[in-house]
């Protein structure tokens, strides 16, 4: 068994809710990131998920990218998806790790 636990950023919101919810169906680790811990609570109590893992990150949190995390947004939102090209793409192309801002 392994330890790896799925994070969803955004959890609160509309697909980050949708993702928990499926998560928990299938009794997937899961940790719940997003800015506000009250809104990442509720996320967790409509999913069923007891004991909950939340973390506080912000969008800007550069630990991420130094710990070589994976990436994939779902929203398709321009320019969010421009704001993270802008932001993050020159330290993204350097370490092991795959980002996938809108895909379909």
């Amino acid at each position: 068994m392994t330890d790896d636990k799925i994070a969803v950023y955004g959890a609160s919101g509309h697909t980050g809710r949708l993702v928990v919810a499926e998560l928990a169906r299938r009794d997937i680790p899961m940790v719940l990131v997003g800015r506000n811990v009250d809104r990442l609570g509720q996320a967790a109590d409509r999913a069923g998920v007891s004991t909950p893992d939340l973390r506080l990150a912000g969008l800007d949190d550069p630990a991420a990218l130094a710990a070589g995390s994976h990436y994939v947004d779902t929203t398709g939102e321009q320019a969010y998806l421009k704001q993270i090209f802008d932001s993050v793409s020159a330290d993204a192309e350097h370490g092991p790790r795959h980002g996938d801002p809108g895909p379909g």
